[in-house]
């Protein structure tokens, strides 16, 4: 086989691994209670209803009501658009590293973003990741081609509007701003270029980038006016990234309780969903790269370190929102595999180890896929609807938990009333001797174990049994009628 057609070969068999890493099971998680929220008010703008949560941008929500009224409930076909926009970003991973290196280590960079079970938890579902990825990408892409081609006008217009319409998807985005201005640096440095004519480049990225703001927000600005929209926007923005980010909120890493995630908190993500290994993969050859002293090493490392400080400053580093971490680990990892393969590459050890490396990676992602069950409500609903004989047995299920799921999947049963998650236990304690189940979310359970239904349960465990077959549910079942020892007299409001 000729050297082409083996790469072409070697793409094909690498991005159909990758499509089936983004798309198998996709529908084995729970209607998470963002995506559900996202739904819900992409809908509502389709109607002219701007509502809670102008923090977020409209064009990701308009995107998901678009998707819901397309497809309706059907999990799967909802989130493809999402996985596709996964697959996307690691073949525009695979572009930018190719354009600096060659096809095979841009490659090695689509497997290393598509074999991490972090990308693949936040890409896969209704959320802003997957778009948010994406439009970073594709702007990095084109940004860092400035400093390639810089008399190409169009590329600095492209180039803005997917800053743009990066930042139409959260604000976030901001971390790219320090880079514009750092490229506008650089680019009068390196390339000798006219401040003059590099003031008009990049005032053509940014009005792009402006533009394409503004149209996402036009039907916003026409249903409530420009003052009344700007307001309200600025006003939800303050309170979500700079209020209550500075109170934090209260949230659980491993078994323990944070107001505010601590420093460490990046360490024990990637640790928990990648495993040591690939930890110290990523250390090692990020560090690596730094030996290299290119242009392309020190604009990626920049990027790093304005996310890291970025998301330090955040009350809450949920694991989704640390997740664009790994786009600029993936792309100076492989630049520090890059400088081993300069040294060592001949030697049959070191492509043994790489290549060794490489198969446990994409091994440990696929077990990972082909073990994965339902998860936490969608894993109890159907239980339950077992349990019930797909709801035609009355028996009745007490959840304390997230609201905005368990309403979802309530209304999605044939009988609503099999299913409860009201928190007024002083009125509902004398009926909890009627419940067959009681199940608890066990972040929820974590940060309220004291709860009035837990304190139930405990109290009369000897009459439950527990069903361990549902991940991150505590979940009991009522082995037969018994008389409650519970005291409902001690239940306040």
């Amino acid at each position: 086989m000729n050297t082409g057609r083996f790469e072409r070969t070697l793409k094909f068999g690498v991005f159909a691994l990758v499509t089936l890493l983004f798309t198998y099971k996709l529908d084995y998680h729970y209607f998470f209670t963002d995506e559900i929220l996202y739904v819900q008010r992409g809908i509502e703008q389709f109607s002219g209803i701007f509502g809670d949560t102008l923090q977020v941008p409209p064009l990701p929500k308009y995107f998901a009501g678009l998707l819901y009224k397309i497809v309706g409930n059907n999990l799967g076909l909802l989130r493809l658009p999402y996985a596709v926009m996964g697959i996307i970003s690691a073949y525009i991973i695979y572009r930018i590293i190719k354009r600096e290196y060659n096809s095979y280590y841009g490659l090695i960079g689509a497997l290393l973003y598509s074999t991490s079970r972090i990308i693949l938890d936040a890409t896969r579902m209704v959320m802003l990741e997957p778009m948010l990825h994406l439009f970073w990408l594709l702007f990095l892409y084109y940004h860092y081609e400035i400093f390639l081609e810089v008399k190409r006008k169009y590329v600095y217009l492209i180039a803005g509007v997917f800053l743009g319409l990066s930042l139409s998807v959260k604000l976030t985005s901001l971390v790219l701003l320090p880079l514009v201005f750092i490229g506008f640096l650089l680019q009068r440095r390196t390339k000798r270029v006219p401040i003059s004519t590099a003031i008009k480049n990049y005032v053509l990225m940014l009005a792009a980038a402006s533009g394409v703001i503004l149209l996402t927000y036009v039907h916003f600005i026409y249903k409530e006016g420009i003052f009344i929209a700007i307001s309200d926007t600025i006003k939800a923005v303050k309170s979500a990234y700079l209020s209550k980010s500075a109170e934090g909120k209260r949230h659980v890493i491993g078994n323990n309780v944070y107001e505010k995630s601590p420093w460490w908190t990046y360490i024990f993500y990637f640790i928990q969903y990648n495993g040591v290994i690939r930890m110290l993969v990523f250390v090692l050859l990020t560090v690596l790269a730094f030996f290299r002293k290119k242009l392309y090493v020190l604009y990626w490392g920049m990027f790093l370190l304005f996310i890291l400080v970025f998301h330090q400053f955040s009350g809450v580093k949920n694991v989704r929102y640390i997740s664009s971490i790994e786009i600029p680990l993936v792309v100076l990892s492989v630049a520090g595999l890059n400088f081993l393969f300069q040294r060592f590459g001949k030697s049959k050890y070191f492509l043994s180890l790489a290549i060794l490396v490489g198969i446990f990676l994409i091994y440990r992602q696929l077990s990972y896929l082909r073990n994965l069950q339902y998860t936490e409500y969608l894993g109890l609903y159907r239980y339950f609807k077992n349990e019930t004989s797909d709801f035609t047995l009355f028996k009745r299920m007490y959840i304390f938990g997230s609201v905005r799921s368990i309403r979802y999947y309530r209304d999605t049963a044939p009988n609503g009333d099999m299913i409860l998650w009201r928190r007024d236990y002083e009125l509902m304690c004398p009926e909890f001797d009627n419940f067959d189940f009681f199940a608890f979310d066990s972040e929820e359970l974590a940060m309220e174990p004291t709860n009035t239904l837990y304190k139930y349960v405990k109290a009369n465990e000897e009459h439950f049994e527990r069903v361990r077959e549902i991940k991150d549910m505590v979940v009991y079942k009522k082995l037969g009628p018994f008389k409650s020892v519970f005291d409902c007299s001690q239940v306040s409001k």
